[in-house]
């Protein structure tokens, strides 16, 4: 099995989820093609990370899982880009 890499930001963008009240798991370890599954206001959102500029450039599994997975997966670079995403889903 193949190595699983967390990109630098991930870290940070765990530790501040945690701050604004969400529930994270990190799962990105596990090769799922996603990083976290983040709790927010009642919803449940599974998460890739990438480094700022890199959002584009997912994996064969990430893009597989982007396009297959029936519920919400977002892909983001900072805690702030998660926070837009979400509340432009609303």
């Amino acid at each position: 099995m193949r190595r699983c890499r967390s990109d630098l930001n991930q870290s940070t963008i765990v530790r501040q989820l945690r701050q604004l009240g969400a529930s994270v798991e990190v799962v990105s370890t596990q090769a799922h093609g996603f990083d976290l599954v983040v709790g927010w206001r009642g919803r449940n959102y599974v998460v890739e990370v990438k480094q700022p500029g890199k959002k584009d450039e997912l994996t064969d599994l990430e893009r597989h899982r982007l396009n297959t997975w029936a519920g919400l997966y977002i892909v983001i670079d900072s805690t702030e880009d998660f926070v837009w995403q979400v509340d432009a889903q609303a």
